[in-house]
């Protein structure tokens, strides 16, 4: 079932925070054919912007991040149009994941793994708990866009590679680079 409110409305009533890179979430898991009826499990809650995006997109949403990391509110922003009871929320970190083996079929990210101290062990638990024939889809800002981010928080971690840290087939992952953020598609 289809949000009744559609990427654009949600922009507007999200602002430019949300607006930003938000089309280009949508067309790249457009693009993967999911049914809406696919277990999908967001990586990294922060303030939303996947889960939302994969709400509007008629999902049924599982996301999370670890507890010591709830910073952001993500319940107003859902709520504000109209998806939050399709999101569930569990507090979990990504090295170590409290799913079943082989439990859903699409795993998102987004920019949350240059925030990941173990980025090998949380690739290795990503597939764990990934289906077979399942994706894990890794949205990481580039040199442009981490760039853009240290402008206002020198603080913030560099950007990362997700191909320097997964030891699987290389024929497994595919990469496409955007204007400021870099997309990564591993497939099990």
């Amino acid at each position: 079932m289809l949000s009744e409110m559609d990427l654009e409305q949600a922009k507007i009533i999200l602002g430019d925070e949300f607006a930003s890179h938000a089309d280009e979430i949508w067309e790249t898991i457009q693009s993967l054919h999911y049914p809406t009826t696919a277990r999908v499990l967001d990586i990294g809650t922060g303030e939303g912007k996947m889960a939302i995006i994969l709400a509007l997109m008629g999902y049924k949403v599982k996301t999370g991040e670890p507890s010591e990391d709830l910073w952001a509110d993500w319940r107003t922003p859902a709520q504000k149009v109209g998806v939050i009871k399709q999101i569930s929320f569990q507090p979990f970190g990504a090295e170590n994941m409290p799913f079943d083996n082989n439990s859903f079929d699409l795993i998102t990210a987004w920019a949350t793994f240059h925030h990941i101290a173990r980025v090998h062990k949380a690739i290795d638990e990503c597939m764990r708990v990934l289906k077979t024939n399942g994706k894990l889809v890794i949205f990481e800002f580039n040199k442009k866009g981490i760039d853009k981010i240290k402008a206002l928080y020198p603080n913030h971690p560099d950007l990362i590679d997700i191909r320097d840290y997964y030891n699987g087939n290389p024929d497994n992952i595919s990469f496409e680079a955007k204007e400021e953020i870099n997309v990564f598609i591993i497939q099990k």
